[in-house]
């Protein structure tokens, strides 16, 4: 017996801290960390994406601009491909200078690149696409055409197509919209 004890110890006391490790692990993820370790070690993306919403939900100031896009940095940096985060970014972005900036185009681009068909995003994306139709590229110009004709000839009751497309005010983004609108129709 004697010649087992400190393996045994030694094993056991291994086995007490990973247990102990992956409580406290646990713990921090579900926000509940004890003294001992301050804030949370991650959080969710997901209270990031809707502080973010919070900022952008009303005439957001300057400061607000800045606080929901931080937020949503922090949602993409927890999870890369939340679209909703990217275009919250990019609404910032937009609304910050007046205009779609190469960073927004960048940002456009890369959600079409992760996503290209993403209902969760696709009424504002294609609508954002559209109403700065001038600035985008061809092939970000096919990307939102493309999710236009998927989820317009799917019918989609989370994604109105058509709504979208009666509603675009930019010159040149109405004139595809209103193509567009013939080709659903056939």
């Amino acid at each position: 017996m004697r010649r087992w004890g400190w393996p045994l110890v030694t094993a056991a006391g291994v086995s007490a801290a990973a247990l102990l490790l992956s409580i406290a692990g646990l713990a921090a993820l579900l926000g509940q960390a004890g003294p001992f370790m301050g804030s949370t070690l991650l959080g969710f993306a997901t209270g990031h994406d809707q502080r973010a919403f919070d900022l952008l939900a009303h005439r957001p100031t300057p400061a607000g601009l800045a606080k929901a896009g931080a937020e949503s940095e922090m949602a993409l940096a927890l999870s890369p491909y939340d679209n909703a985060a990217r275009m919250r970014l990019l609404f910032a972005d937009t609304t910050r200078h007046g205009r779609l900036t190469p960073a927004g185009l960048a940002l456009f681009a890369r959600s079409y690149d992760l996503i290209p068909y993403d209902y969760t995003v696709a009424a504002w994306r294609i609508g954002f696409g559209l109403e700065h139709w001038a600035t985008l590229t061809p092939d970000l110009r096919s990307a939102v055409f493309a999710e236009a004709l998927a989820f317009g000839r799917a019918g989609s009751q989370d994604v109105n197509v058509r709504a979208v497309l009666s509603n675009v005010r930019d010159p040149q983004g109405r004139l595809a919209a209103a193509l567009w609108l013939q080709t659903l129709k056939r």
